[in-house]
């Protein structure tokens, strides 16, 4: 019963648990991942050359083994399409004319 109880609490699923009470890991969405890592280079100014960083890599790989890292031209075009994107959103807002300057 109290079993019952902690796997409702904790919302745990019984394939969560391995033998000696190991939580494994669950599957990461590569797309998700994806985005997260461009928004990341694109929102703290760091190269693209970013995602080639050795200790990243194995800074991921120790977090989830089964991500797989992304190469900087992916990056390159991710943001790209981040920024085509912001600027039709701001046309649809109507402000581009007021921000023809800065884009």
């Amino acid at each position: 019963m109290l079993w019952n109880v902690l796997k409702e609490k904790l919302k745990i699923g019984s394939n969560d648990f391995r033998y000696a009470g190991k939580v494994e890991g669950k599957k990461k969405n590569q797309v998700i991942h994806q985005e997260l890592l461009s928004n990341l280079i694109s929102r703290h100014n760091l190269p693209y050359k970013f995602v080639e960083y050795l200790k990243l890599r194995t800074w991921t790989n120790y977090l989830c083994p089964d991500a797989i890292m992304i190469s900087r031209n992916i990056v390159k075009a991710d943001i790209g399409r981040m920024y085509m994107k912001e600027k039709i959103m701001l046309k649809r807002n109507c402000l581009l004319p007021f921000l023809v300057g800065y884009i």
